[in-house]
């Protein structure tokens, strides 16, 4: 597979594009093949080695990406191969990683999506907005939004309204 990994923090130039074997999942991680990769601002940070959830060298950039579920750790219970997911950097222990065709990431930090869901537009959600399905709860009808964006740990605010209703904040002024 190809991936996408730099030595040393610095300009466009010090990216490479590598030629590695394919991941194996470890027990609790499934492993992801890339439909789309987000850019971002993240991104050209990690490369230019100023982003303050750096990871470790070398690194691949990349926060954001939406795949199919290829295959899954002998733990896993909660996914199966097949199925469309989005995950962020966010939600693993290192910032970046998803500059490839196959990405192993914990089950956990993955979402699944409803075949609704375009795979290039899940990808390119902005940070903020890029936690899906994790209000899951809140959504009651077929208008409901599901996109939030995570304010603390288990803590989300609806950032689309209802029915194309303007979004209110918690003061009740219109966003």
């Amino acid at each position: 597979m190809r991936l996408i990994q730099f030595r040393e923090p610095g300009p466009p130039h010090v990216l490479q594009c590598l030629d590695v074997p394919i991941p194996e999942p470890k027990p609790d991680e499934v492993l992801i093949r890339a439909h789309a990769i987000g850019v971002g601002i993240p991104d050209l940070l990690i490369r230019a080695g100023t982003y303050s959830w750096m990871p470790p060298l070398p690194a691949t950039p990349g926060t954001e990406l939406s795949g199919t579920i290829t295959k899954v750790g002998r733990d896993v219970r909660s996914r199966k191969p097949g199925q469309r997911v989005y995950t962020s950097a966010r939600e693993r222990p290192h910032r970046g990683g998803h500059y490839a065709e196959y990405v192993a990431t914990p089950a956990e930090a993955t979402f699944v999506l409803p075949d609704s869901v375009d795979l290039d537009a899940a990808a390119a959600l902005p940070g903020r907005l890029s936690h899906l399905q994790r209000c899951r709860s809140a959504a009651t009808g077929p208008k409901r939004a599901h996109l939030c964006s995570r304010r603390r740990n288990g803590e989300c605010a609806h950032r689309l309204g209802e029915g194309g209703r303007p979004h209110r904040d918690r003061r009740g002024q219109q966003r």
